[in-house]
């Protein structure tokens, strides 16, 4: 049977590496008590739509959601300060971010030009990225 949503435990800290490549989860969200996900967690997962990560998260690992062709939507929190090469690669090209934070916690985001992102909501304005 596949998993299409799943809870994680408040004493969860870490999510390894491709620990849900390939699956069937249809949204996530990761609560604040994650500190840490490897690279690809939730790779060529092709009928997620929507994502939510939470302020326990200082970085988006390389490849993180790369390949999940029905993601639209993902929510980023302001405690975010890196973005690893190709976390929104081969994503839906309809994909919008929506950033808690402002204009200049933003634009001093580390590798948001690899990322593979195209578009941003910051407080409901909209930003193209470059």
């Amino acid at each position: 049977t596949a998993i299409s949503s799943i809870n994680f435990p408040s004493s969860l800290k870490t999510i390894s590496k491709n620990a849900f490549n390939s699956s069937s989860l249809l949204s996530i969200t990761i609560p604040n008590t994650i500190e840490n996900l490897g690279e690809r967690v939730f790779s060529a997962n092709l009928r997620l739509t929507t994502a939510t990560l939470q302020s326990g998260l200082t970085s988006i690992p390389v490849g993180l959601f790369e390949g999940c062709g029905s993601l639209t939507s993902v929510s980023i929190p302001s405690t975010i300060t890196s973005i690893g090469k190709n976390a929104f690669a081969s994503c839906n090209d309809n994909l919008i971010a929506y950033f808690d934070g402002d204009k200049a916690q933003w634009d001093a985001i580390e590798g948001v030009s690899t990322s593979g992102l195209k578009k941003v909501k910051i407080y409901n304005t909209d930003y193209n990225v470059e």
